[in-house]
Formats: structure tokens, C-alpha cells, sequence
């Protein structure tokens, strides 16, 4: 069984995903480039974490 803290990981992985998705329909690309900053922040702090714990 996953542990929290694993379940943790892949929800914020995943939202980072949905998270890109979402800024390639902002009309005109208008915050696009910060959300997908925000995207790359997420993904990178959720393999931060497994590299900590592995």
C-alpha cells in the first residue's frame, strides 16, 4: 500500500500536469508563462521529495 506521503507525490505531479494543460488555453497566452513556471515548480518539488527519501 502507498503511503502517504507517496499518494502525496503523484497528486502534485498530476496537478502539475492538469496545471500545464490549463495554461495552454489561456486566451491570447496571457499568464501562460507563469503558470507553466508554476507547473515546472510543482513537478521538480514533488521529485525533490522522493530523492530526499530515497
Amino acid at each position: 500500500m502507498p503511503t502517504i506521503e507517496t499518494h502525496l507525490r503523484e497528486e502534485l505531479r498530476t496537478c502539475a500536469v492538469e496545471l500545464r494543460q490549463l495554461a495552454y488555453t489561456m486566451p491570447n497566452g496571457v499568464g501562460e508563462h507563469d503558470l507553466l513556471q508554476l507547473s515546472a515548480r510543482m513537478h521538480a518539488a514533488a521529485d525533490q521529495v522522493l530523492r530526499k527519501g530515497a
